[in-house]
């Protein structure tokens, strides 16, 4: 399986606290890692944050 499919059903099983937790521990949002990106489509499908942000 590709990275970026594990990185997204590893952030779909997280809960919202763990989601909000992971994002805030981000420094540099300009170059997100797979991980990082994953946490992020999963907050804005959660709709905890909009795709704006």
């Amino acid at each position: 399986m590709e990275d970026h499919l594990k990185a997204a059903a590893v952030a779909a099983d997280m809960s919202d606290d763990e989601l909000m937790k992971a994002w805030n521990a981000v420094s540099d949002r300009e170059k997100l890692s797979y991980e990082q990106q994953a946490v992020m489509d999963e907050m804005i499908i959660r709709r905890l944050m909009n795709d704006e942000t």
